[in-house]
């Protein structure tokens, strides 16, 4: 079976196929030209009629295969909408995790996205970069780009770590007048990262910053430090022992101050 087509991208709008058409198939809607097959009696006068070969004559196997991929494509849609509301509704819990818990840090932290806008932040994070008023922004951003608050070169570690670069912990910088230890942790694979800063005129956090070096510099002079003890004649475990009775007395005197 055979059925006649109109191609409105090819029609000139002479109305000729709609003059020869016995039975009036041919309508008008929205401006463009469309046969309603249950008048068309496939006669052929519009197809033979047209002088700018707008109308062709389609097999019914062909529409069948076109509605056929419509179906497949409309299938797609609905598959992806649902994808879509998915993720979105995991990204909203994801976010909600994360203003709840970013409510109990006791350093300032701030979540931003890929392109460099805050998600959420705290107080502590807004009273340190001098941003946001000093507002509470875990439930809703007071700013809408981390470049308000950070200089360019610390951004730009932000957006590197935040699209799969690697993750900081603990870089010194100066933020302002503000000595701050500098941490930035990818999320997954969500093209998101979390700021940490910490501010190290705080005696606690001064101690701390002082045994994560002292570990760090241990960590990476083992080798050294097993070679002395090789030439000592003293035992590498005893070394190894004293050094780490050193970091424990550090790290006490950390908390207790």
């Amino acid at each position: 079976m055979k059925f006649l087509y109109i191609n409105n991208d090819l029609c000139a709008g002479c109305d000729r196929c709609s003059g020869i058409c016995p039975t009036g198939a041919i309508y008008v809607s929205g401006g463009k030209k469309y046969i309603d097959y249950d008048k068309c009696v496939s006669c052929g006068n519009c197809f033979r009629e047209c002088l700018h070969h707008a109308i062709s004559i389609e097999k019914i196997e062909r529409i069948t295969r076109e509605i056929d991929r419509l179906d497949e494509h409309r299938m797609r849609i609905e598959h992806l909408e649902r994808e879509n509301r998915r993720l979105r509704e995991e990204s909203s819990a994801l976010l909600s995790g994360f203003r709840t818990l970013i409510r109990k840090f006791p350093v300032a932290v701030a979540l931003a996205d890929g392109n460099g806008f805050v998600l959420c932040a705290n107080p502590e994070f807004m009273e340190l970069t001098g941003t946001g008023n000093g507002k509470n922004t875990s439930d809703a951003g007071a700013y809408e780009n981390l470049r308000q608050s950070l200089p360019s070169d610390l951004y730009d570690l932000v957006m590197n770590t935040a699209r799969g670069g690697e993750d900081i912990d603990g870089k010194l910088v100066r933020l302002g007048k503000h000595p701050v230890s500098f941490s930035v942790y990818a999320v997954g694979k969500r093209d998101m990262a979390v700021v940490l800063l910490r501010e190290l005129r705080s005696a606690s956090v001064k101690g701390d910053e002082v045994v994560r070096r002292v570990k760090g510099s241990i960590d990476r002079q083992m080798s050294m430090v097993q070679k002395i003890g090789f030439l000592l004649g003293e035992e590498v475990s005893e070394i190894s022992k004293n050094l780490d009775s050193v970091i424990k007395i550090a790290e006490e005197d950390s908390h207790a101050g």
